[in-house]
C-alpha cells in the first residue's frame, strides 16, 4: 500500500543508532494498513527507544469511538517495525504500554535487542511488506488450499490470536450481517460525511484515492464497502457468491489486546501476500459494533472478541495507496524532556 520500498539488504549496526536505521524501521512501519488509510500513528525517538504513539487526530470518531480500529492499525505498524529490526540482525525488544495509564497516546516502545539471525520466514514477511495491498476487486472461484489456510492460522497464533475459517454453510449468514451493517452505515449522514473526508479526490498522501475504491458491488454475494457515496464507482461488479472468509479472534478486549490483534492481523496479511493470496477486510459489522459500544468504552471483558473479518482468495493485482513521508510521522524528543 505504499510506493516506498524497504531494502532487503541486512544491516549490522544498531538500527536505532543511525538516521538510516531509524528510517528503515519507520518506512516499514508506515506501510501497514489502516482503516480508510488514515495512518493513525506517529513515532518518537527517545533515549535509545523508538516510541509508537496513536495519533488521535486521525481517529474516526463516528465508526471508531473507542479507538479500537486506530489501535489495530498501530499494531500492524508495530509488527512491520519489528520485522524491519529483525532483518538488521537484532532482536526487537518491545514493551507494550497501551492501556497502562501513562501517556494515553503511547502504545509501545521498541529497543534494540541482542544480535540474532533472522529466520528465512521472517525475511520473507519483511519482503512482503511492500507487496501487500488491500484487494477490493472480485476474486475468482479458485479455493485457497489447506496448507495456505494452515499457514495463515499459524501466523495468527504466533501473535497470540486465533484465525478461524468460516465454514461454507455459515458464510451466507455472515454475508447477511455484512450487508446489514453496510446498509446501516450508508443510512447514517455522519458516517457518509466521515467517509467523504477520507475518500475525496484531492491530491493527498492519506485516505483512499478513487483509483483504489474497487468496483461497486452488485449486492449479490460479498458486500464490500461502498467508498463512492456519489455513485461514481462505475458499473457494479459481480463479486463471489461463495467467498472464502475468516475471523481473527482474541481473548479479551481493550487497548493492549487491540495492539496485539493488529500485529496478528498484519502477520496474517503478510503471510497471505507471501503465498500469493489476496486479502480484503470486511469491517462494516465491527464498525457498527464499535459505534454501539460507545457507552461501554471503559469496560472490557475477558471473553473472545472478533477483531477482523478477512476475505481471502485470488484476484487481479491490487493498486497501492499513498503514504505520508517519514518526516511527517517521526520526531526526536529533546534529551531533557524524558526524566
Amino acid at each position: 500500500m505504499t510506493g516506498a520500498r524497504t531494502s532487503g539488504k541486512p544491516a549490522t549496526q544498531d538500527p536505532l543508532a543511525t538516521p538510516e536505521g531509524v528510517r528503515r524501521l519507520v518506512t516499514a512501519a508506515i506501510a501497514a494498513p489502516s482503516v480508510h488509510n488514515t495512518q493513525p500513528w506517529r513515532f518518537v525517538l527517545s533515549r535509545g527507544a523508538l516510541e509508537l504513539h496513536a495519533d488521535a487526530s486521525r481517529r474516526l470518531p463516528v465508526i471508531d469511538p473507542r479507538g479500537r480500529s486506530m489501535t489495530v492499525g498501530c499494531g500492524a505498524a508495530l509488527l512491520n517495525a519489528r520485522l524491519a529490526m529483525l532483518t538488521t540482525g537484532h532482536r526487537p525488544d518491545v514493551r507494550v504500554l497501551a492501556g497502562a495509564g501513562h501517556d494515553s497516546s503511547l502504545l509501545a516502545e521498541i529497543r534494540t535487542g541482542p544480535r540474532v539471525t533472522a529466520p528465512t520466514a521472517e525475511r520473507r514477511l519483511y519482503a512482503a511488506i511492500h507487496t501487500r495491498h488491500s484487494n477490493r476487486a472480485p476474486f475468482t472461484a479458485r479455493r485457497v488450499p489447506d496448507d495456505a489456510w494452515a499457514a495463515l492460522a499459524a501466523a495468527a497464533r504466533t501473535e497470540g490470536a486465533e484465525l478461524w475459517p468460516v465454514e461454507r454453510h455459515a458464510v451466507p449468514e455472515l454475508l447477511d450481517l455484512v450487508g446489514w451493517a453496510e446498509q446501516r452505515l450508508e443510512s447514517d449522514p455522519a458516517y457518509e460525511a466521515e467517509l467523504d473526508q477520507w475518500t475525496c479526490d484531492r491530491h493527498r498522501l492519506d485516505g483512499v484515492p478513487r483509483y483504489a475504491f474497487g468496483p461497486a458491488s452488485s449486492r449479490q454475494g460479498v458486500r464490500v464497502r461502498e467508498f463512492a457515496a456519489d455513485g461514481t464507482a462505475g458499473e457494479p461488479a459481480a463479486f463471489e457468491r461463495h467467498p472464502q472468509l475468516a475471523v481473527l479472534m482474541t481473548r479479551g478486549d481493550g487497548p493492549a489486546t487491540w495492539l496485539g490483534a493488529g500485529q496478528a492481523l498484519q502477520r496474517v496479511l503478510l503471510t497471505a501476500a507471501d503465498l500469493g493470496v489476496a486479502t480484503n477486510l470486511l469491517t462494516q459489522p465491527l464498525d457498527v459494533w464499535d459505534m454501539d459500544r460507545r457507552a461501554t468504552a471503559a469496560r472490557y471483558d475477558t471473553g473472545r472478541h472478533i477483531q477482523a473479518i478477512v476475505r481471502v482468495g485470488y484476484g487481479p493485482r491490487a493498486p497501492s495507496t499513498p503514504r505520508r513521508p517519514v518526516s511527517d510521522v517521526l520526531e526526536t524528543a529533546p534529551p531533557d524532556t524524558r526524566g
